[in-house]
Formats: structure tokens, sequence, C-alpha cells
């Protein structure tokens, strides 16, 4: 879940010099590649 956009859902994981990448599909925005360091985002609970 990100505060701005919403609920997402992690689609790829990649490390790139030494971050990790997330490739999210948010509902309302369509797909973002984020840094996972500083991406605002919490996992959901089901």
């Amino acid at each position: 879940m990100h505060k701005a956009w919403g609920e997402g859902m992690v689609s790829n994981v990649n490390e790139k010099n030494g971050s990790i990448e997330l490739d999210i599909i948010f509902k309302s925005q369509g797909p973002k590649r984020l840094l996972a360091q500083f991406a605002p985002i919490e996992k959901k609970e089901d």
C-alpha cells in the first residue's frame, strides 16, 4: 500500500547497483518502478 497511489501489486524485484528496485502495478496509477529503500509502501495484510 502506497500512501499516495494506494493499493498495488509487486510484479518484479531487481537488484541493481546495490539497490533493490520494485516494479509495482498500482490500481489507480498503473506501473511504477520504485527503489525499495525510499518507497513509502507497506505490506497489506490479508
